[in-house]
Order: C-alpha cells, then sequence, then structure tokens
C-alpha cells in the first residue's frame, strides 16, 4: 500500500510539472471562448488595443529571449468598392389643362372637337393667302391657320386745300382747290398783277398722282392804270407808254409741267404759251409837240391780241377729306 501511494503521489507530481512547463512555455489561453488570460510571466507581451479599422499581431517571447520583437505591421483593409451609378428615365409628364375663371354655363361644359389636319401648302409671293402650321407642345403638327394677308396701308384721299403760286401774266394768287380723285384738280384763285384785281379759275390733270402734269387757265385781270412792272413785263416802248395809260386783259394759260408731291404738301412748275386778249385806254390828253402845245386825245380804247410765253410756280397743300 505504502508503494501504490508512493506511485500515485510521483505521478501526480510529474502531471503537475508537465503542466507548470506547459504554463511557462506557451503561456495560458482559451481559445476562441471567453477572454484571453495574460501570462503575467512573459516580457513584452502587453501591448495597447489596436485601433478600429485594423489588426496589430505582436509575437510572444520568452523571458530569455534576446531578439526583439518584430514592429507590429498593419493588416490592410480593403479598398472600398465604387457605387455604380445608375440612371433613372425622367417620367413624362402629361400637361394639365387650366380652365378658365369665369361662371359656370347653364348649358354645361363646351365639347371641343379636334380641326382636322390639313398640309402646309408652299409659301409664295403672288398667293393673297399666307399659310402658317403650328407645332403642339410635343412636335406634332397642330391645326393650319390661315389669314389674309394685310393690304399695305395708303393715306385717305383729301379732297380740299390751298394754292398759292406766282408768274406770268397771272402775277400774285392765293386760292381753294378741289382735288375730286388724285389725277385731277380743280382750282379758284384771286390775286393781283400790281396794278388791278386779278380773277382766275382753271383745271389741272396729274395722270400718276403726281410727277407729269396738264393745266388750263382762264384768268381776267381788270381795266386799271399801268405801273413800271407792268410796262416791264409787256415789253411797252418808251414812245408808246404814253397812248397806254390804263390796261386790262383777259388771259388763257395752256401749260405742262411737274407736280411733286411730299407727305402733306405739293410743289408744282408750270410753263407753255398764253393767249392774251387786252385793252388799252388812254383818256388824258397827250402832247406830241411842246414847241406848238400840241396834244391829242384818244377817245376810242384800243385792243390788243397777243401770243406769249408763261410760267408760274407754285404750292397746295391739300387739307381736307378723309
Amino acid at each position: 500500500m505504502a508503494t501504490m501511494a508512493s506511485l500515485v503521489g510521483r505521478t501526480i507530481g510529474c502531471g503537475l510539472v508537465a503542466c507548470a512547463v506547459l504554463f511557462v512555455g506557451d503561456g495560458d489561453a482559451v481559445a476562441d471562448v471567453g477572454t484571453p488570460i495574460v501570462n503575467h510571466m512573459l516580457v513584452d507581451q502587453v501591448a495597447p488595443l489596436p485601433g478600429p479599422g485594423s489588426v496589430t499581431y505582436t509575437p510572444m517571447r520568452s523571458p530569455g529571449d534576446a531578439t526583439p520583437a518584430a514592429p507590429a505591421q498593419p493588416i490592410p483593409s480593403p479598398p472600398p468598392v465604387p457605387a455604380v451609378p445608375t440612371y433613372v428615365a425622367p417620367v413624362p409628364v402629361a400637361p394639365a389643362y387650366v380652365a378658365p375663371a369665369s361662371a359656370p354655363s347653364p348649358f354645361g361644359p363646351p365639347v371641343y372637337s379636334p380641326l382636322p389636319y390639313a398640309p402646309a401648302a408652299p409659301r409664295s409671293s403672288s398667293s393673297p393667302l399666307v399659310n402658317r402650321q403650328s407645332l403642339s407642345r410635343n412636335g406634332e403638327p397642330g391645326a393650319v391657320v390661315a389669314d389674309k394677308a394685310a393690304p399695305p396701308r395708303r393715306p385717305g384721299h383729301r379732297f380740299f386745300g390751298v394754292a398759292s403760286d406766282i408768274g406770268i401774266p397771272d402775277g400774285l394768287n392765293v386760292g381753294l382747290v378741289v382735288a375730286p380723285a388724285d389725277w385731277m384738280r380743280l382750282g379758284a384763285s384771286i390775286g393781283t398783277n400790281s396794278a388791278s384785281l386779278d380773277y382766275r379759275g382753271g383745271l389741272s390733270l396729274i395722270p400718276m398722282g403726281w410727277g407729269p402734269s396738264f393745266s388750263l387757265e382762264v384768268g381776267h385781270c381788270n381795266l386799271a392804270a399801268t405801273t413800271s412792272l407792268i410796262r416791264t413785263i409787256f415789253n411797252i416802248s418808251s414812245w408808246v407808254q404814253p397812248y397806254v395809260q390804263q390796261l386790262g386783259y383777259t388771259y388763257v394759260n395752256a401749260h405742262v409741267g411737274f407736280d411733286y408731291r411730299f407727305t402733306g404738301p405739293t410743289l408744282f412748275v408750270h410753263g407753255g404759251y398764253t393767249y392774251i386778249s387786252g385793252t388799252i385806254r388812254a383818256p388824258d390828253s397827250m402832247v406830241v409837240d411842246s414847241s406848238t402845245s400840241t396834244t391829242v386825245t384818244l377817245a376810242q380804247d384800243g385792243n390788243v391780241h397777243a401770243y406769249t410765253l408763261s410760267a408760274k410756280v407754285g404750292l397746295i397743300y391739300m387739307f381736307g377729306g378723309l
């Protein structure tokens, strides 16, 4: 019995020594279960806990090992996987119809019928219609709208106006003008030839409304004492002047000319031939011989007929009518 007890004690003692050797050589830890037990008998085995996102491994060494421990090498974390962009197609939204704010109709909502489609006709400069094809919001052809081309706006015709002109043998005249059409004018004026009162009426034709014109006028100057201007215009010789104490005449003008129309007034220049039929009167006695004091008195008026060149320039301003 003593031998058996001694053998059991030696066996137990050998087991304890083996356990102590294993404990000293490898340290005490329980794998994958619980918390690791730090062996305080080892040197330089305690290291700070690694930071988040990396794992640090520190090899253990025995107390007598003079080889320094290798520095901790961080294990690189795998690179992040880039996110793949996804394309989201836009969802078309149909336009909403907004009804105008108005009172409700007692007959119910109106019913709209679609307009028939018609192909667009080619545009022509000679056609009186201009076709326009409208497109809807989604690019589809809509209704065709045809509207009449607006004619150019022209100023309204003016019927009444005033005129003023100066010429030979008319003198200076002012008067009224009536234009039944753009190509025709009727005029009546009053004026003076520097000696007497002058009356005149006439007709002018302007085929294009402006430009070349044709005029026919009839006028009369009352019998009156002659002036230096009258004697110069009619070229009365010095020896005849004592016999032409008074002069009156009727004249007919046949003129061609040019009428230039501005926005409002019309400037004209006319010229041509004039027929003159006049009366010469000498009521006062005339001295024919001063040495004998001989005088002559003409008891009868003389008549004169002549054709002469004539011209005039004037301005017309039309203000009345449409």
